[in-house]
């Protein structure tokens, strides 16, 4: 794994002014990802990690209209000890940093956990032949989840979740934006509590990549993996059941986990946090915007430092 990437990511967590968690319209977002970038500018912002589900076509288009990190080290020949050096005394950046990053589903332990994996440049690309699978599964998903609408007697069009060349991995909350629409619900979170949940009415599951799998996809792009969100997988029950999960995973590589997020509760963060610190991990944080798509969930500004309200107490 790139251990000097998943270091450099940890320091620019603990400096704040990073966003290492957010989707665009080319997954689940409701901004493209040249509006993401804007935001993330106006948030003043060092570093943006586009991390859409199974897709790296909107960080690709990212990385070819602004600068990422391999360019601007390229460019300014410094290595990425020397840029967080940089960002550590200037503070502030011109524009936004662009880091390559993308979100997979896999499978550990027969859990479902969503595992980030961070590039420092078009390394992302190694990753094309694995997310095509990813997205074949998704596209067979989509259309067992439209059958089911219609035997609820709920008539969504068939192609309503079909890849599009603007939306090329579309999922539940399209679907769950047609059922607001055509009035079966009043809001997407309804969608997802009465049909588009896990279990519920429409539901069915994806078809399981094993972590294994996609932990080796990463190594080989010289990729970093980071655990997504660990809070909403049941770990922070005790501070023995998180150790006893990461451990686990230290077992198969060296990652890092997700420490601070938007819905973790502060005595989660603090727990995650110290997880983290008990057993070397990196650690990392994100919003997880969605724009409207995930309310609650707001991009992270310069004078946002999730490590300096939680990290320190």
């Amino acid at each position: 794994m790139n251990i000097a990437l998943g270091s450099f990511l940890n320091n620019l967590t603990k400096q704040g002014s990073i966003d290492l968690h957010v989707h665009s319209t080319a997954s689940d977002g409701s901004f493209s990802p040249e509006e993401v970038f804007i935001l993330a500018k106006e948030n003043q912002l060092n570093c943006l990690a586009l991390t859409d589900h199974d897709t790296n076509e909107g960080v690709l288009e990212l990385m070819d209209n602004h600068i990422s990190l391999d360019q601007y080290m390229q460019d300014q020949q410094m290595n990425l000890w020397k840029l967080s050096k940089q960002i550590e005394s200037q503070n502030l950046l011109k524009s936004p940093l662009i880091i390559p990053g993308i979100e997979l589903n896999v499978e550990f332990e027969k859990q479902n956990v969503h595992l980030l994996a961070y590039f420092s440049g078009y390394q992302i690309k190694n990753l094309n032949n694995f997310l095509k699978l990813q997205r074949k599964n998704r596209f067979v998903r989509n259309k067992k989840m439209i059958n089911k609408l219609h035997e609820l007697n709920i008539p969504i069009p068939s192609n309503t979740l079909d890849p599009t060349f603007s939306e090329p991995v579309p999922g539940r909350v399209k679907t769950a934006k047609w059922l607001v629409k055509n009035d079966y619900v009043n809001s997407i979170q309804e969608a997802f509590d009465f049909y588009l949940g896990d279990n519920k009415a429409a539901y069915v599951p994806r078809e399981k990549v094993k972590i294994e799998e996609a932990l080796q996809v990463i190594d080989e792009a010289n990729g970093f993996p980071v655990i997504a969100h660990p809070h909403q997988y049941g770990w922070c029950q005790s501070q023995e059941l998180l150790n006893q999960k990461i451990q686990h995973l230290l077992k198969i590589t060296q990652l890092g986990i997700e420490v601070f997020h938007s819905d973790a509760s502060l005595e989660q963060q603090i727990l995650l946090w110290q997880c983290a610190e008990e057993n070397n991990l990196f650690f990392t944080a994100g919003s997880d915007f969605h724009g409207a798509n995930k309310e609650g969930h707001d991009m992270y500004t310069a004078s946002d430092s999730p490590f300096n309200h939680y990290g320190k107490k």
